[in-house]
C-alpha cells in the first residue's frame, strides 16, 4: 500500500514537471541571459510593465529606472528590465541582486536592432505587459516596432531639456517629461504640425535620498579617504566635485545636452595660473570623451590640479569631502546632483537655461552662471573659493531644498519620491485606459 502510494506521488510530481517543462519560456534561443535572483514574487500585478535600458551608460536615467522599479515592486506593479549587457547598469543590478534580461547584442550597432526587436517582442508575448516604458529615443523606437499588433501601451520618459517634434513621438501613447518647459513645448509643436498629444504629465525625476540621508561621517580624514580609495594625494585646498559622464567627442560639440567639462578646465586655467589660487577638481564619471578631456587637461598644464576618478559608485562620500558640487552642462533637464549635493550640504553651481534653475535657488544654495560664459563661471567660483562661511550657509540651505523643509523660491517644486511614484502610476492607469 505504503508502495502504492509513493508511486502515485511520484507520477503526479512528474506530470507537473512535464507540464512547466511545457510552458518554461526559452530564454537563450532568444540571446537573453535572465538573471532572476530571489526577489518578492508579486502573484497578482495590478500593471506588468517592461522597461527598457538598451544603452551601455550608466547615469541618472538608470537610477531612476533603479529606484523605480524598488518603488512600483513594494505596489504590487511587476517591472521587467531588459538591459545591455556588460553595462555598467547591468553590473548594479547584479550587485543589488535586482532581477532583469540582458541581451548581448550592442544597441549601437545598427544590423542587430532587428534582433532586439525580435528579442522585446518575445518578452511582451511571454509576460503580456500593459505598458513598455523607455527613457530614450531610440529605445522607444525599438518599442514601437516590437510591440505592433499587440495590445501594449507605450510611455516615454524624456530625461532632456530641449522639446520634440511629433515624429519623434510617433507610436507612443503616453509621453511623460522631466522638465517642464520641453512638455510645454513639445505639446505646442506636435499641436501645431496636426498631431496633439493626449496623455501628457510633468514629473520631476526620482532621487536616492536614502544612500544620501543615510550616511554617517567616516572615520578618514580627507587626505587619507582620497589615498585610500584612489591613490591621491591631494593638499588642503578647495575641492570642487563635478559628478557627469563623458559623453562622445561628436555627441560632445552637437548635443545640447553635453556636460562641457571643458568649460570647467578653462575655468579652472583661470583660477589656478592667472589668479594664483590653488583649488582640486575632481572628475568622477566616465565616457568616450574622457581621454578627449585629460589631453585638454594636460595641454592647460592642469595635471596637479585635476583628477579622474572613473566611475564612482559612493557618489555621497565624494561629494561629503568636496567644497563645491558644480555641474557645466549646456543643457540639462533636471540636475539631480544639486540635489544630492544639497543633501550632504554642499553648494552648487549650475548654468542658467538648464535644470538648474529647478534646482539651485541662486545666491542662497548656490549660484547660476550665464550659459557657457567661462569669465561668470570663475567669478562665481571664486565667491566660493574665498568664502568658507558662504560655503557652510549655502550648504545648509541646499539640505533644506532638497529635503523638502524649506523650498525657498522654488516653491513650485516637489522633490518628494512618494508623491511623484503616486501621480506615475496614476499615469500609468490613464494610459492603459485610453483608446488606441
Amino acid at each position: 500500500m505504503m508502495l502504492f502510494k509513493k508511486n502515485i506521488h511520484y507520477t503526479i510530481f512528474m506530470l507537473v514537471w512535464a507540464l512547466k517543462a511545457q510552458t518554461r519560456i526559452d530564454y537563450s534561443s532568444n540571446n537573453l541571459t535572465v538573471h532572476p535572483f530571489n526577489i518578492k514574487k508579486i502573484q497578482h500585478p495590478t500593471i506588468t510593465v517592461l522597461s527598457l535600458s538598451l544603452g551601455p551608460s550608466h547615469g541618472a536615467v538608470q537610477v531612476y529606472q533603479r529606484i523605480l522599479y524598488q518603488e512600483l515592486l513594494t505596489r504590487n506593479i511587476r517591472t521587467i528590465l531588459l538591459i545591455s549587457k556588460d553595462s555598467l547598469f547591468h553590473e548594479e543590478l547584479m550587485l543589488r541582486k535586482i532581477p532583469h534580461f540582458t541581451t548581448n547584442f550592442n544597441l549601437i550597432d545598427s544590423e542587430f536592432k532587428p534582433t532586439i526587436i525580435k528579442q522585446i517582442r518575445f518578452l511582451c508575448k511571454a509576460y503580456k505587459p500593459d505598458i513598455i516604458h523607455t527613457h530614450a529615443k531610440i529605445d522607444t523606437n525599438l518599442a514601437v516596432h516590437a510591440s505592433r499588433g499587440l495590445p501594449i501601451k507605450k510611455i516615454f520618459t524624456f530625461h532632456q531639456e530641449y522639446p520634440l517634434g511629433y515624429k519623434k513621438l510617433e507610436g507612443v501613447d503616453g509621453f511623460i517629461a522631466v522638465n517642464k518647459d520641453c512638455l510645454e513645448k513639445t505639446k505646442h509643436n506636435c499641436a501645431s504640425s496636426g498631431y496633439p498629444l493626449k496623455k501628457t504629465v510633468h514629473l520631476y525625476p526620482l532621487a536616492d535620498k536614502e544612500k544620501f540621508l543615510d550616511f554617517k561621517n567616516p572615520p578618514l580624514n580627507r587626505a587619507d579617504y582620497f589615498k585610500k580609495q584612489f591613490g591621491l594625494i591631494i593638499p588642503d585646498v578647495p575641492i570642487i566635485c563635478m559628478l557627469a559622464q563623458f559623453y562622445p567627442p561628436e555627441t560632445q560639440i552637437t548635443s545640447l545636452y553635453r556636460k562641457n567639462q571643458e568649460l570647467l578646465l578653462k575655468a579652472a586655467t583661470k583660477i589656478i595660473h592667472e589668479h594664483h589660487k590653488p583649488v582640486h577638481i575632481i572628475f568622477a564619471g566616465d565616457g568616450p570623451s574622457r581621454p578627449f578631456h585629460e589631453a585638454i587637461c594636460k595641454e592647460l598644464k592642469l595635471e596637479n590640479n585635476v583628477s579622474f576618478l572613473g566611475h564612482c559608485k559612493n557618489n555621497q562620500e565624494l561629494l561629503f569631502y568636496s567644497d563645491i558640487n558644480i555641474l557645466t552642462s549646456i543643457g540639462e533637464a533636471f540636475g539631480v546632483t544639486h540635489l544630492e549635493a544639497g543633501l550632504m550640504k554642499k553648494p552648487s553651481l549650475g548654468a542658467t537655461e538648464t535644470g538648474a534653475e529647478y534646482t539651485i535657488a541662486h545666491g542662497l544654495t548656490g549660484f547660476l552662471f550665464k550659459n557657457n560664459d567661462v569669465d561668470d563661471l570663475v567669478e562665481k567660483l571664486e565667491m566660493l573659493i574665498d568664502n568658507p562661511g558662504l560655503r557652510a550657509s549655502m550648504g545648509d540651505n541646499g539640505y533644506l531644498l532638497a529635503t523638502g523643509k524649506n523650498y525657498f523660491d522654488k516653491t513650485n517644486v516637489s522633490f518628494l519620491k512618494q508623491e511623484n511614484v503616486q501621480k506615475l502610476i496614476a499615469f500609468y492607469h490613464r494610459v492603459i485606459k485610453s483608446k488606441p
